[in-house]
């Protein structure tokens, strides 16, 4: 059995004593906690500033394939090819970059590539950067105009919405390029 001594011990909170937090204390906890949301903070700036910099080396990657595998092709699905080029150009509040453009004496075909196409970027191709193409390139406004995506990998929901805005559909398949299209398909010329 315990004495009333043992209960006493055994009853006794154990915890140290720790003065109150002063002011001077509490504000010194709030810097540091400061300085390191701010080091935290420059830390995810500079991944972001990474990350986005690898997304944009893809997307200049899946464009250089193209535009190379293309130079050295004579005809995109019985299109004759004589030039490859890319453009970017602005007139007044129109801007327009254009990944990949083939140039024949009475069309073009207007090429937007995507490392993965989705079909919210042939969405977008289809109804904001192709309908301005001959506005900014009045020298092409003569010939008929072709539209195109291109993607290393292909989304089945934008090939799907491609070939139903009536686009060239194009992928790689080894060091060639394949054309996805349906025998007998037309595409929409503009």
């Amino acid at each position: 059995m315990l004495s009333d001594q043992d209960n006493n011990q055994l009853n006794e909170p154990t915890s140290s004593y720790q003065p109150p937090l002063t002011f001077e204390k509490v504000w010194m906890m709030f810097q540091e906690t400061d300085r390191r949301f701010r080091k935290t903070e420059e830390l995810m700036t500079r991944l972001s500033k990474y990350i986005g910099g690898l997304g944009m080396n893809v997307g200049e990657l899946a464009e250089d394939y193209f535009r190379g595998a293309l130079e050295n092709m004579t005809a995109l699905a019985g299109i004759p090819i004589d030039q490859v080029e890319s453009f970017r150009r602005k007139r007044g509040k129109l801007e327009g970059q254009y990944d990949v453009v083939l140039v024949s004496n009475d069309t073009v075909v207007v090429i937007e590539v995507k490392h993965k196409l989705h079909s919210a970027d042939v969405i977008r191709f289809h109804n904001r950067k192709l309908p301005v193409f001959k506005v900014l390139y009045p020298e092409y406004a003569r010939r008929k105009v072709v539209g195109a995506v291109a993607g290393m990998t292909i989304a089945k929901n934008a090939a799907e919405k491609a070939l139903e805005m009536g686009f060239l559909l194009l992928t790689q398949s080894g060091q060639k390029i394949e054309v996805l299209n349906p025998e007998g398909f037309t595409p929409k010329i503009l």
